[in-house]
């Protein structure tokens, strides 16, 4: 199996450069991978990391084989980084050791070039005995929508991914995180623009500050969500997707609306959103950050942990009848698993452009946001009586 259904993904669009599409591309697609090849470290002593493209199971073929690359519309390849790291200390004492040894023998002070020497050859021996630790990063290329998902979150695993995405096939590659994605999926004809866009206040009091990145959206959409499951229901309708169930489950963390507030408050429990501190923390200003959701769709439930800002999918399982999921045909499952993660983008992306077509609305100031009010002010109501008593 060389595609799971689960792990932490951060997506990204080709905006120029190879497209992944197949047929005779793929002889050229085999050749940029060939010249970057991730390469071994393991003996040598004057690097410390190796960045390059393996196998999904992070081996390193001496070829890489067109067909077993593609799985229909989907390239599936893997990122390998080694790093080798001198522990605390270990330079600095064996120097002092090696300067101790020659002043003895030869009975004069070092110079400063001499004691350089030294360093570079103990350090050229520790490197050379280290072995280096190993990081594999799944990496899926969807062609036709010209998107990337990488199989981490991690901030300089995502720099070494898009700086040898970039050297490999020259394309540029840009993050689609909150505040790429909204002015993907705003409506053209949306009465408001993103540009002038600020954030919302849910609270009595509550100072809205003009940004100059939609990023703030993600935790406005976090709450809309919340706000629809509790009054509405979770069911969604979704344009070309059917209908999906949403709900909260297991986390869910807040913080202030703006970057100068205080505090942040970590739920873990089966409704999390049901609890008095989280009424408390919707009632003093705060918005959701992280989300654990389950969105249902057919026979298929997908669970993902949406970061607010980022829109990363994190801690994703994908969970289906038992028949649909069988490794017998080990290339179709995992063509399967690919387009499942491919789906799950879908769903987040329908329920984000869902939200903003309210949010860039006109009606939006008269009737959603003070619904989302009344809400969050009546949702602190049964806990104020319950304390006069």
């Amino acid at each position: 199996m060389r595609v799971r259904a689960s792990g932490s993904f951060r997506r990204y669009t080709i905006q120029s450069g190879h497209s992944g599409t197949s047929g005779g591309a793929d002889v050229e697609l085999v050749r940029r991978l060939h010249e970057n090849r991730f390469r071994s470290i393991d003996h040598a002593g004057s690097e410390v990391s190796s960045v390059g493209w393996c196998r999904p199971d992070g081996t390193v073929p001496r070829q890489f084989d067109e067909d077993d690359l593609r799985l229909g519309e989907v390239v599936a390849l893997a990122l390998r980084i080694d790093r080798k790291r001198l522990p605390a200390g270990a330079l600095r004492i064996r120097r002092r050791e090696a300067e101790a040894a020659e002043r003895r023998e030869v009975g004069e002070r070092i110079a400063p070039a001499r004691r350089r020497e030294i360093a570079d050859k103990i350090e050229t021996e520790l490197v050379a005995r280290m072995v280096p630790s190993t990081a594999v990063h799944p990496l899926l290329w969807h062609g036709g929508r010209r998107e990337l998902l990488v199989g981490t979150t991690s901030d300089p695993a995502n720099v070494s991914a898009r700086a040898l995405f970039r050297e490999t096939f020259e394309a540029s590659i840009e993050p689609l995180v909150t505040a790429t994605l909204a002015p993907r999926l705003a409506p053209p004809e949306a009465a408001i623009g993103l540009g002038g866009l600020a954030p919302a206040t849910f609270t009595q009091g509550g100072v809205a500050v003009v940004s100059d990145s939609a990023a703030f959206l993600g935790r406005e959409l976090l709450l809309w969500l919340w706000f629809r499951c509790e009054t509405v229901g979770g069911a969604f309708a979704l344009p070309e997707l059917g209908e999906v169930g949403v709900a909260f489950d297991q986390l869910l963390e807040l913080g202030a609306a703006q970057e100068e507030g205080e505090g942040k408050v970590s739920l873990r429990s089966d409704a999390p959103t049901l609890s008095p501190e989280a009424a408390s923390a919707l009632q003093g200003g705060k918005l959701p950050t992280r989300a654990r959701l389950l969105l249902a769709r057919g026979e298929k439930t997908f669970e993902v942990t949406l970061a607010a800002d980022s829109l990363d999918l994190e801690g994703v399982k994908v969970s289906a009848e038992s028949e649909a999921i069988s490794d017998e045909n080990l290339r179709a499952g995992d063509e399967q698993r690919a387009g499942w993660l491919f789906e799950l983008c879908s769903l987040v992306d329908a329920l984000f452009a869902g939200f903003l077509k309210l949010r860039l609305d006109r009606g939006f100031e008269q009737e959603l946001l003070p619904s989302i009010r009344n809400w969050i002010a009546s949702r602190g109501r049964p806990r104020a009586r319950a304390a006069t008593r």
